[in-house]
């Protein structure tokens, strides 16, 4: 029985490609159970066109004694999985052989694209059973075997759509929630940030206030003892390191004829002087009062007093003009000349082991620089024992 009725020129190749497809075929271990098979039979057959044959055996105490067959323009399925895959997915419809059954791709020949889209899936792997998602890394395919078929439907959406799928299911209140969350996470962060930065600066603007002589700008004691630490360890004996003790001469008759204030600016006239004459890795402070010194590192004595030389003649060139509103009335000038007394020792030559032991050895020789005329160098301890055997005599 056929419905439609078929032309009789039909009816015998029909018969012969269904007796020659699995339709009809005993399968080997009889299930009992309804079990439907596609067939695609050659378009030159029935009609133009591929066509699909769906059927299944009819079976009497095992035997087949017939078949049920279902025949449907291939076109059919293709249109149906085109109307009812959503926009951006793809799904086709495969056999247990992998052949291409029907894609939502309008066009038939869509097989010819399945690698690009499915990866390893378009070589319709036998081993996908049952239904799951796979991913051959082109985002995730699901997959589903037809119940009581021989038919696998695959079905491919694109990462975005996922991922934007899985997010719409969380409600609005929850977005917010989340993004509050995370900006107030984000502001936190910056404030903390921010405070720390400004507690970072504070410690060092104290670090460098406790290091630094609030008049002159120059280093104190203290960064004076710091760095000559650094460099004995670095140093360790094997290379030379001078020192210069500078002190202004007559300090205390500027102070009595021009006032301190006057003073004050002919400490900070000779910090910035002496500054910008020594090298840039050496090291000026302002050891207390109107005395000063320089630490060089790598300076033998020779070359040390060379520099002391040229401070001690640039300061006697030199004028601070104070400001006049803060001298005294009674000031002898508008301007302050000035010169400086200077003690020149280095550690390896005088034996110094510490900074107190280097600064006592060039402060006895600006003792003797002053002891004998002022506004002079004096770099070992001939003057200083002159003046100590005149003193004993």
């Amino acid at each position: 029985m056929a419905y439609p009725p078929l032309d009789d020129r039909l009816v015998e190749p029909l018969l012969r490609q269904f007796a020659d497809s699995p339709l009809y075929r005993t399968p080997q271990t009889p299930s009992g159970e309804f079990d439907v098979r596609f067939s695609t039979a050659p378009g030159h057959f029935i009609d133009k066109g591929p066509r699909l044959l769906l059927g299944t055996p009819l079976l009497v105490n095992g035997l087949p004694r017939g078949a049920v067959i279902l025949d449907a323009p291939q076109q059919r399925v293709q249109d149906y999985l085109s109307r009812t895959t959503p926009k951006g997915e793809h799904h086709v419809l495969l056999d247990d052989s992998g052949a291409l059954i029907a894609s939502s791709e309008r066009n038939f020949d869509a097989r010819q694209d399945l690698t690009a889209l499915f990866g390893e899936a378009a070589n319709a792997d036998t081993d996908l059973r049952g239904a799951g998602m796979v991913d051959y890394g082109r985002g995730p395919v699901l997959y589903r075997e037809l119940e009581g078929t021989r038919a696998l439907l695959l079905a491919h959406i694109p990462s975005a759509d996922l991922r934007w799928a899985v997010i719409s299911q969380f409600s609005t209140l929850f977005v917010c929630l989340w993004v509050s969350l995370g900006a107030l996470l984000v502001i936190t962060l910056l404030i903390v940030d921010r405070l720390l930065l400004g507690q970072i600066a504070v410690n060092e603007r104290l670090r460098d206030l406790g290091l630094v002589d609030p008049l002159t700008r120059l280093a104190n004691r203290r960064r004076l003892q710091t760095d000559f630490d650094g460099l004995a360890r670095r140093l360790k004996r094997q290379q030379p390191m001078a020192l210069l003790m500078l002190d202004i001469d007559r300090f205390k008759l500027i102070n009595d004829n021009w006032g301190h204030s006057t003073g004050d600016e002919v400490l900070k006239h000779l910090a910035t002087l002496c500054s910008a004459l020594v090298r840039p890795q050496d090291l000026m402070a302002r050891y207390g009062g109107e005395e000063f010194c320089v630490l060089m590192p790598g300076v033998a004595i020779e070359q040390a007093s060379v520099m002391a030389e040229t401070l001690r003649a640039a300061v006697a060139q030199s004028v601070c003009l104070p400001n006049p509103q803060t001298m005294l009335s009674t000031a002898p000038s508008p301007e302050v000349r000035l010169t400086i007394s200077i003690g020149v020792a280095e550690w390896l030559l005088d034996d110094c082991h510490s900074l107190e032991e280097l600064v006592a050895r060039a402060d006895r020789r600006l003792y003797a620089a002053k002891q004998n005329g002022r506004n002079r160098v004096v770099q070992d301890d001939t003057l200083y024992k002159k003046r100590v055997s005149g003193i004993s005599g």
